[in-house]
């Protein structure tokens, strides 16, 4: 996959033809080393050694979408999540949703 496939959506890449406006918002793997100027973050959590986390960032294309990786494989796959999926993710994580491992 290209960046330009990136900033196409899926089924523009694949050349299915489709809504534009869908593909651009439609989530999907990209390589994290070709998405164009993701300004990652981690948590403060993850302690001093690295490598325990996963990062996520905005996508510097204008489309509103989130990028999330594993901080072991910084140029590995990302998963790329539209802002109404983020936010109702984050929301789901304040709300303590994703709690799995609380006794």
């Amino acid at each position: 996959m290209t960046v330009s496939d990136v900033n196409m959506g899926p089924e523009a890449a694949a050349g299915t033809g489709g809504d534009t406006a869908a593909a651009m918002t439609s989530s999907f793997v990209a390589d994290a080393a070709e998405l164009p100027g993701v300004a990652w973050h981690i948590s403060a959590r993850s302690g001093n050694t690295g490598g325990n986390c996963v990062e996520a960032g905005p996508v510097n294309d204008g489309s509103e979408r989130v990028a999330v990786r594993h901080s072991r494989f910084p140029d590995g796959v990302a998963i790329l999540y539209t802002r109404a999926e983020w936010e109702a993710f984050v929301g789901g994580v304040k709300d303590g949703e994703f709690d799995f491992f609380q006794s």
